[in-house]
């Protein structure tokens, strides 16, 4: 991941679900997992996955560990996007950044104070199968896997020379709409999607060949299998991931 590897790898409860895609898209399958931290005293992460007419729809939220109420942050977060996102959806396009915009006034205006959470958010339409768009906040990160190579698609929202300091997130009140940005990626039928928050990644940074081979598995329960002894005990943060393959 940082350089050190042979393989082209750019920086820049457990279920496993079957997704079958309309029109052009191919059919693919999810695999997703959330593991509580070993210095954490609850699980403070939280996926969302949504299939509508046209939309595909994948979030992973970290609640700020810092924040006091950070799993409340994630669940209020979730649910209003759950309920709301159809607002945001048009036949060739979905507002995500507009959505995750009006996430973060929701949890500004609650009674509730200090509710802060990361996310990262990735969605796939019908009509643009080998097209992904992403946005996130924080260091909840997206990657692309191919079996030649994992690339980071996300840059960390963090301080310069403290890493585990993030500078964005939701809940905070100095965000304004040009902070909620949209990327559009390639991603074709052979690769896979990969959303995951700090606490996943942090193991992966650290055994990137082990994890590279299990997403090369062809079964979902291997791979799903497999990532779970990789992460168990290795992870003092939450560990959450949704894998797209």
């Amino acid at each position: 991941i940082h350089g050190k590897n042979p393989l082209p790898i750019h920086s820049g409860p457990a279920v496993t679900l079957t997704m079958q895609l309309q029109q052009k898209m191919p059919s693919r399958r999810i695999i997703f997992h959330s593991l509580q931290g070993t210095q954490h005293e609850e699980n403070q992460d939280n996926t969302l996955m949504i299939e509508a007419d046209q939309l595909r729809l994948f979030i992973v939220f970290d609640g700020v560990s810092s924040a006091r109420h950070a799993k409340l942050a994630t669940e209020l977060s979730k649910t209003f996007v759950a309920n709301n996102y159809a607002q945001y959806q048009k036949s060739d396009r979905f507002r995500l950044s507009d959505l995750m915009h009006d996430v973060n006034s929701h949890l500004l205006h609650e009674q509730t104070r200090d509710l802060k959470t990361t996310y990262c958010a990735a969605y796939f339409l019908t009509n643009s199968p080998e097209t992904v768009w992403i946005s996130h906040l924080g260091d909840s990160r997206a990657y692309v896997v191919s079996s030649q190579f994992m690339e980071q698609l996300t840059r960390d929202h963090s301080h310069a020379s403290m890493k585990n300091v993030i500078t964005k997130c939701l809940g905070m009140a100095d965000l304004s709409s040009k902070d909620f940005v949209t990327t559009k990626h390639p991603i074709y039928a052979d690769q896979k999607l990969l959303l995951c928050t700090d606490g996943f990644w942090s193991v992966l940074d650290t055994h990137w060949r082990e994890f590279f081979d299990a997403f090369q598995m062809k079964r979902p329960h291997n791979i799903k299998e497999k990532l779970y002894r990789l992460i168990k005990g290795h992870n003092t943060d939450d560990s959450t991931y949704i894998l797209i393959t």
